[in-house]
């Protein structure tokens, strides 16, 4: 009877620990160890150490008392880290980063950050997962996924995004909808 009572209790305050644990230190992207397995999508982002589960984004870092509202985002060229070639899904990312941050319209007033992106992973829509229960229609949309970069006139690293998702037959359609996930995170934060 006491050793189910003291087993209990060891599980319960085990519970309460990892519960009570900062929020940062549960969401750590390097606690997955995904990422330094050999088949791991990398793309341009060098340590992923420091980043965390984003909000609207899947992995972020901010470097500490940066709002990236308060400068001018400039991206260049999206390079592509892909195994899949395709010129229009490159230059509609580009294209929706440039309307978006265009459509952010923030004021510049601590400068301008250089975006540096790139596709890390791109998969086109496969009628043939259709039928995978309960996320086939999801699973056979085209995917993206894209990181981000953000450095400041010093090239210090002040942020860095991850993020992928689906949507629609064609590639494109998904770079889009990935790149403006990534503006809309840049707004909030």
């Amino acid at each position: 009877m006491l050793r189910k009572f003291m087993s209990a209790l060891g599980c319960s305050l085990l519970v309460f620990l990892v519960a009570a644990a900062p929020a940062e230190a549960r969401d750590r992207f390097v606690d997955t160890d995904d990422y330094k397995e050999g088949d791991y999508d990398k793309g341009i982002i060098e340590d992923y150490n420091d980043m965390v589960e984003g909000d609207g984004v899947e992995w972020a870092f901010i470097a500490p008392g940066v709002s990236l509202n308060d400068y001018t985002i400039k991206v260049g060229k999206v390079a592509n880290k892909s195994e899949i070639t395709n010129r229009s899904m490159l230059e509609s990312a580009e294209e929706t980063f440039d309307a978006a941050l265009r459509r952010k319209g923030n004021d510049g007033k601590k400068g301008t950050l250089d975006a540096e992106a790139a596709v890390y992973w791109a998969e086109r829509q496969s009628a043939g997962k259709r039928w995978i229960p309960y996320a086939g229609g999801h699973l056979a949309q085209a995917g993206v996924g894209i990181e981000m970069i953000l450095r400041d006139s010093k090239g210090k690293i002040v942020a860095k995004v991850r993020h992928s998702g689906r949507q629609g037959d064609q590639l494109e359609d998904a770079a889009e909808e990935v790149a403006d996930e990534i503006v809309n995170w840049i707004s909030e934060n």
